[in-house]
């Protein structure tokens, strides 16, 4: 939000409801998760917000890919908004 010159603070909780491997492919899987998202937003340089938190409660489905022996994010979709 630089261009009305606010900024956002995030909080997550995240729980992993499901998880697979490709048995095809070890260095494939997929996550299954509940996440809950809360938003503040405040003015630049500011500690006050500025109305009310938004909060989001999501199941996301991660497809992960290990590259170089770690786990990384390749795709993210949005599954269910709760």
């Amino acid at each position: 939000d630089i261009a009305q010159n606010r900024y956002r603070q995030y909080e997550h909780q995240f729980k992993i409801l499901n998880y697979t491997v490709n048995p095809r492919d070890p260095n494939q899987a997929t996550v299954i998760a509940r996440v809950q998202e809360i938003t503040q937003l405040f003015p630049q340089g500011s500690t006050q917000t500025t109305g009310p938190s938004e909060k989001d409660d999501l199941t996301v489905r991660y497809q992960l890919v290990r590259q170089q022996g770690l786990w990384k994010i390749d795709q993210i979709q949005v599954v269910t908004v709760h």
